[in-house]
């Protein structure tokens, strides 16, 4: 293997660490921090406040998943290809991506000449939850047990261990970059 290649490699290692600790630690907060919130009804906005950050978050992570897959997937293990293919599709088909740019990254949607009213912030983030933000956040990080292939995290995992053994990669080359 070049050294172009196993650069690479390391670099991928990398991302999919961050992809694993953006994605548990937006799952786990919001799941934490919500129960206290839900307990004072007074302080809705918190809540509000609370879900549009973690959510917005794994949005961009996932959508980061989509860009990450489009430039690496040639160093995807062939026995994972598949999984991150269709992990990949499934992204797209959510319009991740369209959600990012219209409703996380920009405030204006040039196409109605406006920013877009929260009813059709909340219509585009119902596709991508499938009208159930807690299957959702499951899908993304199961707590109680990311098994591979059913939640987002346990196919990251899987993906990263493949290519840290695959290619002998010392976790001490990631932490001291």
């Amino acid at each position: 293997m070049s050294d172009t290649t196993r650069a690479q490699v390391v670099d991928a290692v990398d991302l999919l660490n961050d992809f694993i600790g953006d994605c548990v630690a937006s799952v786990m907060v919001l799941r934490t921090y919500a129960v206290g919130l839900q307990a004072k009804p007074n302080d809705g906005t918190a809540l509000v406040a609370l879900h549009k950050m973690c959510i917005s978050y794994i949005v961009l992570t996932l959508y980061k998943w989509i860009e990450f897959y489009r430039k690496y997937q040639r160093v995807i293990p062939q026995e994972l290809l598949n999984e991150c293919k269709e992990l990949t599709k499934k992204l797209e088909r959510k319009d991740i991506i369209a959600f990012r740019h219209k409703c996380i990254g920009h405030i204006w949607d040039d196409e109605q000449g406006r920013p877009l009213f929260n009813t059709e912030i909340m219509d585009r983030l119902n596709k991508i939850i499938d009208n159930n933000l807690d299957a959702f956040l499951n899908w993304v990080h199961d707590p109680k047990g990311s098994v591979y292939p059913t939640t987002i995290v346990s196919i990251v995992e899987t993906l990263r261990d493949a290519l840290a053994r695959r290619h002998q990669i010392d976790p001490k080359e990631i932490i001291e970059r």
